[in-house]
């Protein structure tokens, strides 16, 4: 079964407030589905510490039409989601098309599994902890895609990049420098900019009221067993 059934209702679209914002004005009016819902997919970015993993598990607990998508990673370790596999493994998924979306980070190669995709009903909404750099390549792959750019203050990401204990002070300054780089978003796009600088309830409220157009989009837009 799902991981999210028999969670509580997700919570009104109005309780999230002005936390979260598009770069696509109108993308989530009601007069037509939100970006998102017709592929069914949001595309989650945003700098190491700014609580990706961390947020997506607590949506998916609060709210059964959230679905995180796993990731094949040629590494150790990583979030809930993450399955560590080899080169070797990796490139044999990649060889017989069994990845939906796939990029190279930081000497790491990660992947979607497409099967993620194809298993998803129509009213539910799939979450894929993505690249920034890899965002373009997404859209032209699955047309209508919406980004969520999950942000923190600087003086947040180095806590808890510091508190992790991966790296030495010097690597997560460098770490630092190139998340605060620019970023323009791909043309066509929405890209919601969602700041958990704070509380983690508020961050899956405003997280939700995004994917809930997003789930009630689909629903309406994609027919039950198509």
């Amino acid at each position: 079964g799902d991981r999210g059934r028999g969670m509580p209702p997700s919570p009104p679209e109005a309780a999230a407030g002005d936390a979260a914002r598009s770069s696509a004005p109108g993308a989530a009016g009601a007069a037509v589905p939100p970006p998102g819902a017709a592929c069914g997919l949001v595309y989650l970015i945003g700098p190491s510490g700014a609580g990706k993993d961390t947020l997506m598990e607590a949506a998916a607990e609060a709210d059964p039409r959230v679905r995180p998508a796993r990731r094949f990673v040629t590494r150790a370790g990583g979030g809930r989601w993450d399955v560590s596999v080899s080169r070797r493994e990796f490139g044999e998924m990649l060889d017989a098309g069994l990845l939906l979306f796939h990029w190279e980070s930081h000497g790491f190669s990660y992947g979607v599994p497409a099967e993620d995709e194809r298993s998803l009903p129509p009213e539910r909404v799939l979450i894929v902890n993505g690249s920034r750099e890899y965002l373009g390549r997404a859209a032209r792959i699955r047309p209508g895609i919406a980004a969520v750019m999950v942000t923190a203050r600087q003086d947040v990401l180095r806590q808890r990049l510091t508190a992790r204990g991966r790296e030495a002070p010097d690597a997560i300054e460098r770490r630092l420098a190139r998340g605060a780089q620019a970023f323009a978003a791909p043309e066509g796009v929405a890209v919601y900019v969602l700041d958990n600088s704070g509380a983690l309830r508020e961050s899956v409220l405003a997280f939700l009221a995004i994917v809930s157009g997003m789930a009630d989009g689909r629903r309406r837009e994609v027919p039950r067993g198509s």
